[in-house]
């Protein structure tokens, strides 16, 4: 297996924790058995895509990679474009195909990523803090993507260096413990605004909101609202006109019936009870997770091992490769970039047959991920 150098994996998460924070069903076999579909990958109400890495690329994007990589050696810079390579698709859909403006954004995020004083991560910036329940991840939903709960009212008596970072520490223990390429890259926010004082919160949760846009392009999913006061239409337009179009688009403003969409995108044993789930947390971190996020089945096991078939992975996670969670985005044209590393990925079926149509010598370098099993062959066996 290839050495993992620290600029070719710029997106790995960068956090320090114990190894026993990290929840045993922060991925599981059901993870792994999920199999995104095309409107997992292609949003179809917001117009992008959502997965990037370890799936098909199309002709058009391959041509739009090849003429973007072209242009980005056409500009003098103090940065090693290669090292964002793996990136280049997900920073052109943010910029809606903007090269001058994807250069831009991907400079942003290089220097954002190598040397800001937010990272890496740590426990010791945040622990204060992790338990006031004000953001805190818990569970995944159907489509296998953690959420991210926010607590407007609880943030506003934490200073912006504290915010900050404490939402590099989510966002880097998403890329770090969560993010599985090809299959969850993305994440739902669902903001509780049952308590007062949201107004006087606007401008602090649209920095909050722009920070992961900028920081961590192409990963939300969605932002939920729920509980919402009378006046919140001038909280919104206050917010949205904040926010970039590709923000805006993502935020739902649900109605006293939430818990009805969050039952139809959630299992009950994934969920708070407050929000039409099972759960009731008595502390925010270490952050839950559980079993079988994807799966239809009554979750009645008492087990910290195995539910059914299902292996929790999460003690074996630091054992894991980097490239298991960051992945490679396949584009043709950088087929020598990748190349090198296709023994390494854990992949779906649809993009075994992807590989397989683009170059059928590759075959015997492709491993189809659908279960533990497969994911121990490929990493714990060697």
């Amino acid at each position: 297996m290839m050495c993992e150098g620290s600029r070719d994996y710029i997106y790995d998460g960068q956090i320090e924790i114990p190894p026993e924070d990290v929840s045993e069903y922060c991925i599981d076999s059901s993870v792994l058995r999920f199999q995104p579909s095309d409107s997992d990958v292609h949003d179809k109400i917001t117009k992008t895509r959502c997965i990037f890495n370890n799936c098909p690329i199309s002709v058009l994007e391959n041509d739009l990679i090849r003429q973007f990589t072209s242009y980005l050696h056409t500009i003098p810079s103090e940065y090693n474009w290669n090292d964002m390579g793996n990136e280049f698709l997900r920073f052109l859909y943010t910029a809606n195909f903007n090269f001058e403006d994807a250069g831009r954004l991907i400079a942003e995020n290089y220097k954002y990523r190598f040397h800001s004083k937010l990272l890496p991560a740590t426990l010791s910036s945040v622990q204060s803090v992790l338990n006031s329940g004000c953001l805190y991840w818990h569970g995944r939903d159907k489509n296998a993507r953690p959420t991210l709960v926010i607590n407007p009212q609880r943030l506003s008596d934490l200073t912006s260096d504290v915010i900050d970072a404490l939402l590099a520490f989510t966002l880097e223990f998403f890329l770090r413990y969560l993010c599985v390429a090809g299959r969850a890259e993305n994440y739902v926010i669902i903001v509780d605004c049952e308590h007062e004082g949201l107004l006087s919160m606007s401008f602090q949760m649209a920095n909050l909101f722009r920070d992961m846009g900028s920081k961590y392009r192409g990963r939300l999913y969605r932002i939920f609202f729920i509980n919402t006061p009378k006046f919140f239409s001038v909280v919104l337009s206050s917010l949205t006109s904040l926010l970039p179009s590709s923000t805006c688009n993502k935020i739902v403003v649900l109605g006293d019936d939430y818990k009805e969409t969050f039952s139809a995108n959630y299992n009950p044993w994934q969920l708070e009870r407050k929000f039409g789930g099972e759960v009731d947390l008595k502390s925010w971190y270490p952050f839950k997770f559980y079993p079988n996020c994807t799966s239809a089945t009554v979750n009645n096991s008492n087990s910290t091992e195995v539910y059914g078939d299902n292996v929790a992975i999460g003690s074996k996670i630091h054992d894991l490769p980097k490239i298991f969670f960051t992945g490679r985005c396949l584009v043709p044209c950088q087929k020598d970039i990748w190349q090198p590393y296709l023994n390494t990925l854990a992949l779906t079926e649809t993009t075994v047959k992807y590989l397989t149509n683009i170059d059928p010598s590759l075959q015997d370098c492709l491993n189809l991920v659908g279960d533990y099993e497969d994911l121990r062959r490929l990493y714990f066996d060697n």
